[in-house]
């Protein structure tokens, strides 16, 4: 099922460049992982010396909407390490390719 009516909506989102290296996955799963922990146990002394969950509930989602703002986008500083592609070459036909085991027949015996 096609969905034309949203191509207008879409196509904005869709030019937004989406791409992070892999450095900067690790960098911001660690980043997300920091403050949500940071945030927890924080979250958690507030709550209890206060004896106020919501203070506590408040402040994980604050760390929350944070982390959010910080990881989710595709901020430049998470493009900092590119990947370096080789170049195409020409196939050689002389070289010789290595065919699957699931492709290999048995011999009977």
């Amino acid at each position: 099922v096609k969905m034309n009516f949203l191509d207008p909506i879409l196509d904005p989102i869709k030019r937004i460049s989406s791409h992070i290296d892999y450095v900067a996955q690790y960098r911001a799963e660690r980043l997300f992982q920091v403050i949500l922990t940071v945030c927890g146990v924080v979250g958690f002394l507030v709550g209890y010396a206060t004896q106020q969950m919501s203070y506590m509930v408040i402040i994980v989602l604050a760390g929350s909407v944070v982390s959010g703002i910080l990881v989710l986008p595709q901020w430049p500083f998470w493009r900092r390490n590119p990947l370096k592609w080789r170049k195409a070459g020409k196939a050689d036909s002389s070289k010789k390719t290595y065919d699957s085991p699931a492709g290999k027949k048995k011999k009977k015996k």
